[in-house]
């Protein structure tokens, strides 16, 4: 399962199902003729509890669905409970529960039929609604969800919460780029150095992992400088502090880009654009401030 088996033959071997298979396989060859199976997953994950890890990977996800026009998968691996859906305003019917309990019937067409679609195109697959949940879930079966999930999308996001361990070796190891959200101050940034040791002992290309400074205030400056000294690389984005823009989202369950324009919608978007590559950005040197506040234009 690891390897990516996404079909099973019944024995004694149905030729009606042996035929189905093979046109399924077929038209999946087809489609993804030009287009690699790996590389397409981006974790996110928050250096500790509060700073918004979720929120990010909602709005990100949202505007790789509408600004970059990619076909784009939300997993919720949030521990204890998943809170996508609530940001979303929606109600799913399956769960990642459900998908880790049919191990042996979780094909591409199952699949598809476990997510819940927002109206924007996002595809949901709900965290779990129980903490006793977690009993049943093991990181092996999450590793098959997510190679069932990059099979049909074209991008897939995993909100891994604050939950961080070498269980998750497996997955962060799949990963195209591991986003790390925090924020300036003390613990968020102290959490971070020390997530980011964790990730190179796991054997993580640090590399891949990108800082992303969320509640920022044009003070941090100082404060940002001195933690991208300490860690030995830029900081990808900071996203401007709007409390009322960001607790009126989560709270009616409207990401960002329905809030008219505005400087925390748009710079999800530029987000969005630099992980799809219509946006290419220009990384600053180690300890610069260049990054932080500005993206380049498109081509």
């Amino acid at each position: 399962m690891r390897c990516g088996v996404q079909d099973f033959l019944p024995k004694p071997v149905d030729a009606r199902s042996l035929k189905e298979m093979l046109t399924r396989f077929t038209q999946d060859l087809d489609e993804s003729k030009d287009r690699s199976s790996l590389d397409r997953l981006i974790v996110v994950m928050g250096s500790k509890g509060g700073v918004g890890a979720t929120t990010v990977a909602v709005n990100v996800g949202v505007q790789l669905a509408t600004h970059a026009r990619k076909h784009v998968a939300l997993l919720d691996f949030a521990n204890p409970l998943g809170n996508v859906h609530l940001l979303l305003d929606l109600h799913p019917k399956f769960t990642v529960r459900d998908a880790v309990d049919n191990m042996d019937r979780l094909d591409s067409h199952f699949f598809a039929g476990l997510m819940t679609r927002h109206k924007t195109k996002l595809e949901v697959l709900g965290g779990a609604t129980q903490p006793e949940e977690w009993q049943a879930i093991s990181i092996p079966t999450l590793d098959r969800v997510v190679n069932v999930a990059q099979n049909n999308f074209d991008m897939v996001l995993v909100d891994m919460g604050t939950q961080f361990s070498s269980e998750w070796s497996s997955i962060l190891r799949m990963a195209r780029m591991i986003l790390i959200v925090a924020e300036a101050n003390v613990p968020a940034l102290w959490t971070l150095e020390r997530r980011l040791l964790a990730l190179k002992g796991f054997g993580i290309d640090l590399d891949r992992a990108r800082v992303i400074v969320n509640r920022w205030h044009k003070g941090d400056e100082e404060v940002l400088k001195g933690i991208q000294k300490d860690i030995n690389r830029p900081v990808f984005a900071c996203l401007p502090n709007d409390f009322r823009m960001a607790s009126n989202a989560v709270n009616l369950g409207t990401p960002m880009h329905e809030n008219g324009n505005n400087a925390l919608g748009g710079r999800y978007r530029q987000i969005a654009g630099q992980l799809a590559g219509l946006e290419v950005a220009h990384p600053p040197k180690k300890g610069s401030l260049g990054g932080l506040f500005s993206f380049p234009a498109k081509r």
